[in-house]
C-alpha cells in the first residue's frame, strides 16, 4: 500500500458477464456461479483490505477502472500495459 510504483487498477463486470465467463472457461459445478463468483469476491475484499487497509472496490482506490464486460479482456490488457510502459 505505501508503494509510488504501483499501477492500481480494477477491472470489472456486471455479474452475468463474469458467470457466463466462470462457465465458458471452468465449465459448470455443484455452486451456482454467481455462488461462487459471491464468494471469490469476499476472499478479495477481505484481502484488498488487509494489504492496502482500503475499500475494494471503491474508484477513488484505483489509478483506473475498466469494465471488461462492456470492452472486453483483451482492450482491457492492452489499456493496462499501454499505461504501464507510460507511467
Amino acid at each position: 500500500k505505501d508503494r509510488e510504483d504501483t499501477l492500481n487498477v480494477f477491472v470489472h463486470a456486471d455479474k452475468k458477464a463474469r458467470a457466463e465467463r466462470i462457465v465458458r472457461l471452468y465449465g459448470m459445478t455443484e455452486k451456482s456461479p454467481e455462488k461462487r463468483l459471491d464468494e471469490k469476491d469476499q476472499r478479495r475484499k477481505v484481502y484488498f483490505k488487509h494489504y492496502t487497509d482500503q475499500v475494494w472496490g471503491m474508484s477513488q482506490n484505483y489509478d483506473i477502472s475498466l469494465d471488461s464486460g462492456a470492452i472486453g479482456i483483451q482492450k482491457c490488457v492492452d489499456i493496462i500495459v499501454d499505461i504501464a510502459k507510460t507511467k
